[in-house]
């Protein structure tokens, strides 16, 4: 049955094929090809179940052994690397010239060359002037300096000695010599200061994160003296130690101690001696991009009554983009007496019986922002408020008609300043800076602020030319400044006060230097270029246009 049915599909299959051919003719042209199937296979591998298993145990021992190897390894050279050759230092400096007015100039310096331990220098200034004013008297002047400063390095400390002598002579001009006909003696309007200074300072130089206490201490002289008998002395010890801790991050605190002597003497009001002392613990907080200082001031003055005040001592920044934007503020207070010394190279003019009083600012507050705008140029503005107690101002003096000096009378006052500058350094090519600010004083019982300007600019620049040709420019500006004066009743002679708005400031500027050699160059400076007759002092008008030149010595 099962064959008959495959001849039947068989020859059914040529019939077919039969047909097809009939109808297509299909050619194939290829090679034969042999192929055998893969056949499927059993793979039966015996296995033999061993019902006993024989587990053997072992132990290991290591017996270690020193083994000895003399090595001794090559010496390897340093790495050099070549740097930029340090600049030539001089030993000696010169600078002299001459101007109008009879002005000599005289500046000179010795100083060492480097040294691993040890440091000298000493200089010499001399400035001075025979000219004349129209309208006053005579205005002649001489400025006199010597400074000696020697520097040692220990391993870790180093010790500064500096010793500093000023001689000033001026001259009350500031009267009319048509009317005050009888001063025919210059010497009797002739006022000369004297005065020396001497420190001595001891610091040491540990690593800023070193675990040791860094430590500062200073010993301040200084003896001044006038042509009339007055004289003040000032003797000061401080003493400041600081270290790195980490008992909130990576902190520094620190505490600063000051002890100040102060003796001001004239021949009307006698000797009034004072005592200060000051102390100033503080802690300094910082981070990647910002910083804080927190901390305290204490002063307690001794003179005639005992005086004690405390004030902040806070500062904070934070830099809001890289160096570009910084904020700053701070807030603090200060409580210092007024010298003789300060306010004679503040004003020369004061007459030599001054009376000196203590200045307490209750407290400062000041914020502002500074950076780059970009990489040649930075900037810093911000606004500041303070508020004084026994401020000083300078008026003229009313006890003599001819109005020759300056007294000193006190006010509490507050204090708004607002202020701005800019800055653009090329290198060494080019540099230009731009200042200015805005002030405004408000006395508690005064009506107008005498010698303190409302506001004041400077502009400057330096410009090298291939270190060859050196350009100098600079530009001042001051006004809104007042003066008391008094007129005088021709019956009765009683003086009253009056107002007088002085001009404002204008003074520009000019100088040139050119460097022959490395060693020798040449000089003119053109001073009050706008020949602008203004006063810093009232009844002292300045010297108009004044040139200068001279040169330069190095060896």
């Amino acid at each position: 049955m099962r064959a008959s049915i495959t001849y039947i599909f068989a020859g059914s299959l040529m019939l077919l094929g039969t047909n097809l051919w009939s109808q297509n003719n299909i050619e194939i042209y290829t090679g034969y090809e042999p192929r055998i199937q893969d056949s499927d296979k059993m793979n039966d591998i015996p296995v033999i179940n061993d019902t006993l298993k024989n587990t053997g145990v072992f132990t290991y021992q290591i017996n270690s052994k020193e083994v000895k190897a003399d090595y001794k390894p090559d010496t390897i050279a340093a790495v050099k690397m070549k740097s930029e050759p340090l600049p030539k230092l001089h030993r000696f400096y010169l600078k002299a010239g001459f101007g109008n007015y009879l002005t000599p100039y005289v500046d000179v310096s010795i100083n060492s060359l480097r040294h691993k331990t040890d440091a000298y220098s000493f200089r010499y200034k001399h400035l001075s002037s025979q000219g004349t004013i129209s309208g006053v008297g005579d205005p002649w002047m001489s400025n006199n300096e010597a400074f000696a400063d020697y520097k040692h390095l220990f391993k870790t400390h180093t010790i500064n000695l500096a010793g500093e002598y000023h001689r000033n002579v001026v001259h009350y001009y500031g009267f009319d010599p048509t009317i005050d006909s009888l001063i025919t003696e210059r010497d009797s309007t002739k006022q000369t200061y004297n005065d020396f200074n001497l420190d001595v300072r001891l610091f040491s130089r540990y690593r800023t994160d070193s675990i040791k206490w860094n430590h500062n201490a200073n010993i301040g002289f200084y003896h001044i003296f006038d042509r009339y008998g007055s004289f003040e002395t000032k003797f000061s010890v401080y003493g400041g130690i600081n270290k790195m801790t980490d008992f909130f991050a990576r902190e520094f605190m620190g505490v600063n101690l000051e002890y100040t002597y102060l003796n001001t003497h004239n021949d009307s009001l006698g000797s009034f001696p004072s005592h200060f002392v000051h102390l100033n613990p503080y802690l300094r907080i910082s981070g990647e991009n910002w910083g804080v200082l927190a901390g305290a001031k204490f002063s307690l003055a001794v003179d005639s009554v005992p005086r004690f005040r405390a004030f902040p001592d806070i500062k904070f920044h934070w830099n809001i983009f890289r160096h570009y934007v910084t904020l700053y503020a701070e807030a603090n207070g200060e409580y210092r007496r007024n010298s003789f010394y300060q306010m004679s190279k503040e004003n020369p003019f004061i007459m030599p019986v001054t009376e000196m009083r203590n200045t307490c600012e209750f407290i400062k507050v000041k914020a502002g922002l500074k950076g780059q705008f970009f990489d040649n140029m930075s900037y810093n503005a911000g606004v500041s408020f303070s508020y004084y107690g026994d401020l000083h101002f300078y008026v003229n003096d009313t006890t003599n008609y001819f109005k020759r000096g300056f007294n000193v009378i006190y006010d509490n006052a507050q204090y708004l300043n607002v202020y701005g500058e800019l800055a653009y350094i090329l290198g060494e090519k080019l540099t230009v800076t731009a200042k200015g600010n805005f002030h405004y004083y408000k006395p508690d019982n005064l009506t107008t602020v005498y010698h303190r300007p409302s506001w004041d600019a400077s502009v400057g620049a330096r410009y090298n030319l291939r270190d060859k040709l050196i350009f100098t420019a600079d530009l001042y500006f001051r006004g809104g400044q007042f003066a008391r004066d008094f007129v005088t009743d021709t019956v009765t002679f009683i003086k009253s006060p009056v107002t007088v708005e002085l001009n404002p400031q204008i003074d520009l500027n000019l100088g040139a230097e050119y460097r022959i050699t490395k060693m020798i160059s040449v000089w003119v400076n053109f001073n009050n270029m706008a020949a602008w007759r203004y006063n810093r002092w009232y009844n002292y008008p300045t010297q108009q246009f004044n040139v200068l030149g001279g040169f330069t010595l190095g060896i």
